[in-house]
């Protein structure tokens, strides 16, 4: 979908967020980004991504950035990332679904908090984990052989820069 949604404000079920993107009504559910923007801001107010909330293919996105107070990611959460390389999580994740970032290219995932439940098939072996040592994420690392980074104050928490992208222009011959 690429769209900056505009819902009526009389909308029963849906609401938008200041950047054009789709929440439920009560904006605890974040419903669909909008990707015109290169980068997607989940609110504070948002508890849950929903499934295919972030829909990455053939779009704009190059950052993702999640407040605290998110506590779930549903199937297809943050679905087809060939392009966004490193995601940072809050510490309040509670649930990350086995789907969560179906169809993606080797990311760094940074999790914050001890405790998240990951369900099987969240990564690949060749995704990268930084997340506090003795954690569910390192336990769910090692399960599937992604590499495992112990989270330390050192740790760059930074969002990757936006890279500008140029337009490819024919020459005439």
């Amino acid at each position: 979908v690429k769209a900056n949604f505009e819902v009526s404000p009389d909308n029963q079920a849906f609401m938008n967020d200041e950047n054009g993107n789709l929440l439920s009504k009560d904006g605890t559910t974040f419903m669909c980004s909008n990707t015109k923007n290169q980068t997607v801001v989940i609110p504070s107010t948002v508890k849950k991504i929903s499934e295919y909330g972030v829909y990455l293919y053939n779009n704009n996105v190059q950052q993702i950035v999640m407040n605290e107070g998110l506590e779930e990611l549903g199937q297809g959460a943050i679905y087809y990332n060939k392009t966004i390389k490193k995601l940072i999580f809050p510490s309040t994740l509670k649930k990350v679904d086995s789907k969560a970032f179906w169809a993606h290219s080797a990311t760094t995932f940074i999790f914050k908090s001890m405790d998240t439940e990951f369900e099987d098939g969240c990564f690949t072996a060749s995704d990268t984990i930084i997340a506090p040592k003795g954690s569910t994420a390192e336990a769910a690392a090692n399960k599937i052989g992604a590499t495992f980074i112990e989270l330390t104050s050192d740790t760059d928490l930074s969002q990757p820069a936006i890279v500008e992208k140029t337009k490819y222009v024919q020459k005439e011959y």
